[in-house]
């Protein structure tokens, strides 16, 4: 396991004095001001301590609890060597403090031994110590309270961390579960991929999203993309809403000229559009179709268009080119649909 070892706060003081009856070995793990604190990721004073009988050799390894207990030799162990506690000279008393942090929660036995060399057999001296996670808490917020489709929207976290840590957050349609344990698990669009946080902190991140419905937006205070085990997740839903689009007007136009058209000969336009006016437009982005339907009351054509963005309220359709009309004389409709139902039908004879 890596450790970071950040700054040696004390030399290593060496009490010799009067032989001790018994070999002992410890550790403890106290914040500055010596308050027993273990956690993870934040510096901790790592102090061993203990007496040996006379001058010997002091080994320490660790690993997660479980398993086998601590062998009867350093060498022997499976556990990993403590870079700065193994196979250190020691006589009579001792304590060794130094400043680590440690890089993973959980439950953690230490392994000492007091002996002339790594390979000798001597009665191990096992210890756990129990490395809580840090704490911190977090919310998330979407403002404005009321979001159209394509509508830029704000994603707001703010939350405080005791230990830096790294923000993430996504975004996705709600009613596909809960939040993932992780930022990499879960399957939404990403809004913050890896910002660093400590103490009091906000992220941010604008989302737009083209159609109606709700949302969720998830977010994870953790160590990596992949931590299984965050120190917070947050989450908010919001709403998209879209209003009923009202027409206020529909008129057949010259595609070229833009002129009104109600009646006209074949040979004269070379092209036919259509201009919608509305009062409460569609939404941006939002699928309009209009269908030219021939005096047979046959669907001639149907042009697919999407509402222009920027908050417009006139669009003019693709055009019905004469060639169409030339020798499909008659009155012809018009018929508006927006998202599946039908708006308007409008008339004009080709004579």
């Amino acid at each position: 396991m890596r450790l970071a070892v950040l700054t040696l706060v004390a030399t290593v003081m060496l009490a010799v004095g009067a032989a001790a009856a018994m070999a002992d070995a410890s550790i403890s793990v106290t914040t500055a001001d010596g308050r027993s604190d273990p956690v993870a990721f934040i510096p901790r004073v790592f102090t061993v301590s203990g007496a040996s009988s006379g001058p010997t050799y002091l080994f320490v390894k660790h690993r997660a609890i479980g398993g086998a207990p601590c062998a009867p030799s350093p060498y022997a162990d499976s556990g990993s060597s403590w870079t700065g506690y193994y196979g250190l000279a020691v006589n009579g008393a001792f304590s060794f403090p130094k400043v680590i942090t440690w890089d993973a929660a959980g439950s953690w036995m230490f392994c000492f031994w007091l002996g002339p060399d790594e390979r000798a057999i001597s009665t191990p001296i096992a210890q756990t110590v129990i490395f809580r996670l840090p704490t911190g808490a977090m919310s998330a917020s979407v403002a404005p309270t009321l979001i159209r489709p394509n509508q830029r929207a704000r994603v707001t976290v703010t939350g405080t961390s005791e230990a830096p840590r790294d923000l993430y957050a996504k975004v996705r349609r709600a009613g596909t579960g809960p939040c993932a344990t992780s930022y990499d698990l879960d399957p939404g669009q990403s809004l913050i991929s890896g910002e660093n946080v400590n103490g009091a902190f906000m992220g941010d991140a604008i989302t737009f999203q083209p159609a109606p419905g709700q949302y969720v937006v998830c977010a994870w205070m953790a160590g990596s993309s992949y931590d299984p085990t965050p120190i917070a997740i947050a989450s908010t839903s919001f709403n998209v809403v879209a209003k009923p689009p009202v027409l206020s007007s529909a008129t057949v136009i010259n595609c070229s000229t833009k002129r009104t058209l109600r009646r006209f000969r074949a040979g004269s336009v070379k092209s036919v559009c259509m201009r919608y006016r509305f009062s409460t437009p569609p939404y941006a982005g939002q699928r309009v179709l209009v269908s030219y339907i021939t005096p047979a009351h046959r669907t001639y054509k149907t042009v697919d268009s999407r509402w222009p963005t920027g908050g417009a309220r006139v669009a003019i359709t693709p055009s019905l080119q004469a060639r169409g009309y030339k020798r499909r004389r008659g009155t012809w409709h018009a018929i508006l649909r927006i998202a599946g139902k039908q708006v308007r039908s409008t008339s004009f004879r080709v004579t």
